[in-house]
């Protein structure tokens, strides 16, 4: 375990204990009231001097959860941290297997690509295409492909 002595300071030591846990953030135990809180929360309230509201969330502006340093925190409601963390798509340059010309994928193409549950079940299906005629014509080379293989065999 990392030593967490020092994160703590000697007056508040009796109160509360700091510890890494295994993803590598660090947690403090209020030993009074037995909560645990994120350490970034808890130098915040200490510097406040006040507890933070349900609302207020701490942000680590360069992005890395394991810099606490204080510089690197900063306040901001709930909502915002929500938008901050939520974007799982975002528009992307891709280039397309069939064509070979390159594209703009969506957000909203992305998510409407990923929500179709029949692509859950084939991971490996080609895609995403430029156009519905570069996706036609991909699919139509398939079932002859298919249709030649089979009639090998």
């Amino acid at each position: 375990m990392a030593d967490t002595g020092d994160l703590i300071p000697d007056e508040l030591s009796d109160k509360y204990r700091a510890y890494v846990c295994k993803d590598g953030r660090v947690r403090v135990y209020n030993k009074d009231s037995k909560k645990v809180t994120s350490y970034p929360r808890f130098l915040m309230e200490q510097a406040l001097g006040r507890p933070l509201e349900k609302n207020e969330q701490i942000h680590h502006l360069d992005e890395d959860p394991l810099n606490n340093s204080f510089s690197n925190l900063a306040i901001v409601p709930q909502s915002e941290q929500a938008k901050l963390h939520a974007t799982k798509y975002y528009d992307k340059e891709v280039v397309c297997p069939w064509c070979g010309e390159s594209f703009i994928w969506t957000r909203a193409q992305q998510a409407r690509h990923y929500s179709n549950a029949s692509r859950v079940d084939r991971p490996n299906m080609a895609g995403p295409f430029c156009s519905k005629r570069c996706a036609g014509s991909y699919g139509r080379f398939e079932q002859l492909s298919r249709e030649a293989k089979t009639e090998c065999e």
